[in-house]
């Protein structure tokens, strides 16, 4: 059969070119999951810091107490209003807004222990009044990421 009529490709040909393949993604998946991994520790830190700052402009604007609650062991956040609304017993805060959970949709979780809880005044100051900068630490495996508040409400990455 002369050699111009041939058509395709060798058993030997196929499998190098496979070979080559997974030598290629067998490189590659360790950059990109790690890419991924910090992608998800991003998006993490940026709820948080939507969520600070949510709450500092519903403090100003209700003109009330608003704390961001952190859930070190859930990796939950969310912001409570006080005084309440409305009231009810067994209560003296509103929760506003809904509920995050950066471990369930960023497996991240939230690394820093105190405090749990960081309060906007009226303001829109963190409150107690003299509070010292606070960081919100969120991780993901063997990296971190960090949001800082200080002690006049300015909230920075």
């Amino acid at each position: 059969m002369p050699r111009a009529s041939r058509r395709g490709f060798t058993l030997v040909e196929t499998l190098v070119a496979i070979v080559v393949a997974g030598i290629i993604m067998a490189y590659a998946f360790p950059k990109v999951r790690t890419t991924l991994i910090k992608s998800n520790l991003r998006s993490a830190r940026s709820a948080v810091l939507s969520t600070l700052q949510q709450a500092k402009v519903r403090a100003v604007n209700e003109n009330r107490t608003m704390a961001v609650k952190l859930n070190t062991t859930t990796g939950a956040l969310w912001i409570e209003g006080s005084p309440r609304k409305v009231a009810l017993s067994g209560s003296t805060a509103d929760t506003v807004g809904p509920m995050q959970n950066l471990t369930t949709s960023y497996q991240a979780t939230i690394a820093n222990t105190s405090p749990t809880s960081l309060a906007f005044d009226h303001r829109g100051m963190l409150t107690p009044l003299g509070t010292s900068q606070q960081t919100v630490k969120v991780s993901n495996g063997s990296f971190s990421d960090s949001v800082m508040i200080n002690g006049y409400g300015g909230i920075t990455k």
